[in-house]
């Protein structure tokens, strides 16, 4: 049998580079398609993408702070003398600074509670004194979903309520309340306050704003500096004014939180 020769054409370097171009651009077009396509799952699939954004004015408490000092110095180290002297009679042992360098011993909320408690320590012939500091309240005007609004009002009230609590066990320590049982109550104070500080970690996650990841990383040390002393070792005394010392540090951060965000930092 007679082979029959087949005469094939050969494609010029033109037509070749033609088709090239076409095979690229119709995987692109195929590469774009499954890129949308998984968005929009990803998008319907998300609870937080499916509901609608709403404008909400969140208004985040201030107040006053009323810290009770047991003296001033001039240098860092003379405050440390005397606050490391009073800390194992459970006070906090924070060091203010101001104009001088306070030793603080306790904080309150109540103008009158402070200036009793200061009172009580000047008849041991101890230097005492009050220090006010004031934040006004904040007002944001947040647009996000309402979950996300939630979680942020959420955490920051809750947030607020550790620092009332660190404070109530320092008081019970006074009172007779064993090391054991207050380090109890800050490791469930610390577990309630866990999914708070999630929930705003997870409504602020991939956001640029600046205030809400100023709230957020407050409530990540507030919750870290909690397990740091339900871990705690100390004595009753000793126990007790590391717990008013982290109490007042995180009023203090907050208030100058809200201090910086009032003023447009």
């Amino acid at each position: 049998m007679q082979k029959v020769k087949i005469k094939r054409s050969h494609a010029s370097g033109l037509s070749l580079a033609l088709a090239v171009l076409i095979i690229c651009f119709v995987i692109y077009l195929l590469t774009l398609a499954a890129k949308t396509d998984t968005i929009e799952k990803y998008a319907s699939s998300d609870p937080v993408n499916q509901q609608k954004r709403i404008t909400e004015e969140v208004c985040l408490i201030g107040g006053d702070f009323y810290i009770v000092h047991l003296g001033a110095c001039d240098t860092e180290e003379e405050a440390r003398i005397l606050a490391a002297r009073y800390m194992q009679m459970g006070a906090a042992g924070y060091l203010y600074k101001s104009d001088r360098i306070y030793a603080a011993g306790n904080a309150y909320s109540n103008k009158s509670e402070a200036n009793e408690a200061a009172e009580r320590i000047r008849l041991q012939n101890i230097g005492a004194g009050v220090i006010h500091i004031k934040s006004e309240d904040a007002v944001l005007r947040i647009t996000a979903a309402e979950s996300q609004i939630e979680a942020f009002k959420s955490a920051y009230s809750a947030y607020q309520t550790l620092e009332d609590e660190l404070f109530l066990i320092a008081q019970r320590l006074d009172a007779g309340l064993s090391a054991s049982n207050a380090l109890t109550q800050i490791a469930i104070a610390a577990y309630e306050f866990t999914p708070l500080k999630e929930d705003m970690e997870s409504a602020v996650s991939g956001s640029s704003d600046a205030i809400c990841l100023q709230i957020s990383e407050l409530c990540r040390t507030a919750h870290s500096e909690m397990r740091k002393l339900s871990k705690s070792k100390l004595s009753e005394m000793y126990l007790a004014a590391s717990i008013r010392h982290t109490a007042i540090d995180l009023r203090l951060m907050r208030l100058n939180c809200l201090n910086g965000i009032r003023q447009g930092n």
